[in-house]
């Protein structure tokens, strides 16, 4: 009769699959906390500020949650941005440019999230798999400095979500208080889509937005 097939991890790698789920899951948890606030960000553009009765949530959680992209949803964001902030450049332009580093953000969640790792007594961290990782993430995955990128990439993925809650609350202040912060550095994309003339065109305003009558 055929044997039952081992459940549990090797023993030689358990403690090493054990922290890197940890800073896996940590991840993942940042990037769900960021898509949530995005999705609140397109719920609010769709509300009339000035009429407090409007009730738009239903609708527009269903046709987000009837897209299963993030980067349709993202793109999304845009699209009801453009028309409804038109006389305000400086506030579309935040949010293009949150909706632009998540997605450069995204290049290294994928690398680090989808997909197969492997573990040897010659590292301590992981690998990718050298058989069945995609070429172009697993390049990626392996030259990161594993000690200190997930708390690095966890981090710029929770200060972009308040960045993006601030957004929202530009967008509608009757809806939530967090407020429009500076925009935050990413300390995995450093410079690379980042300029100092964009930092200060994206500064947040010295005074608060006026609350709708």
């Amino acid at each position: 009769m055929p044997s039952e097939p081992q459940r549990e991890i090797d023993l030689d790698i358990i403690e090493k699959v054990k922290a890197h789920a940890l800073n896996v899951g940590m991840s993942a948890w940042a990037w769900n906390e960021l898509h949530g606030r995005m999705f609140v960000l397109f719920w609010f553009l769709s509300e009339n500020p000035h009429d407090r009765k409007s009730v738009a949530y239903e609708k527009m959680h269903a046709i987000w949650h009837s897209v299963q992209s993030d980067s349709t949803q993202r793109q999304m964001v845009l699209a009801a941005a453009e028309p409804e902030l038109r006389n305000q450049p400086k506030l579309f332009a935040a949010i293009k440019w949150a909706v632009d580093q998540t997605g450069e953000l995204a290049k290294y969640r994928n690398a680090a999230i989808h997909i197969q790792t492997a573990f040897d007594g010659e590292t301590s961290g992981p690998r990718a798999d050298a058989f069945s990782a995609p070429t172009a993430h697993a390049a990626r995955f392996n030259s990161l400095d594993h000690r200190k990128f997930w708390d690095d990439f966890t981090g710029d993925l929770v200060a972009l979500s308040h960045y993006v809650g601030g957004l929202a609350s530009a967008v509608y202040p009757v809806r939530l208080a967090e407020p429009w912060c500076d925009i935050p550095a990413s300390r995995i994309l450093g410079a690379t889509v980042r300029t100092d003339r964009l930092l200060e065109s994206l500064k947040a305003p010295t005074q608060a937005l006026p609350m709708p009558p």
